[in-house]
């Protein structure tokens, strides 16, 4: 679930089986977008189970996305050492190699 708080996101999950952890030092799969749908890179920080993003470049949020590149390296994963899946808040049509990897997995079955 993602709910705007003031200029952050708070994304919380349905399901956690042992708590979210942070790996690395500089994160760079994050990212927000505003009302416009243009995303830009987000500071993360996690705090118990729920991950706050912002962005000066974003002062209103509305989406969010994590590894959503094609060349993401994962940063989230839970305390069991499992990767969180990339995840995306938004509904705006997939562009580029995104949409073609899902026209062959949704239409080429």
């Amino acid at each position: 679930m993602v709910e705007r708080v003031g200029p952050e996101l708070k994304v919380t999950f349905s399901y956690l089986d042992s708590g979210l952890e942070l790996r690395g030092k500089k994160f760079t799969a994050f990212e927000i977008a505003g009302a416009d749908g243009i995303f830009k890179p987000a500071r993360v920080r996690l705090e118990g189970e729920a991950l706050y993003l912002s962005s000066a470049a974003v002062p209103e949020p509305e989406n969010c996305r994590y590894a959503w590149a094609d060349n993401s390296v994962a940063e989230l994963f839970s305390k069991t050492g499992m990767p969180v899946s990339p995840f995306r808040s938004d509904v705006l049509p997939l562009v580029g190699n995104k949409a073609k990897m899902m026209e062959v997995l949704i239409y080429k079955q």
